[in-house]
């Protein structure tokens, strides 16, 4: 939550709780990056799920802010 409000503008309630609104968000983010997060599955509509490729680009967005 904290990532998608700062990273991505997401306006989320920080509390903690995966809720429909949190994976809407990913949802926005996974499709915004569906070249390095989605192509690796073969897939091309976003989950919502935070699993490998998605924390990959949380992590290189975090990173790339921070250089």
């Amino acid at each position: 939550q904290i990532f998608l409000n700062d990273f991505e503008w997401e306006n989320l309630p920080i509390d903690g709780i995966y809720k429909r609104e949190d994976v809407e968000a990913i949802k926005r983010f996974q499709k915004k990056y569906t070249q390095e997060i989605l192509a690796y599955w073969n897939i091309t509509e976003p989950t919502g799920y935070v699993y490998i490729k998605t924390v990959e680009m949380i992590n290189k967005k975090f990173l790339e802010k921070k250089a």
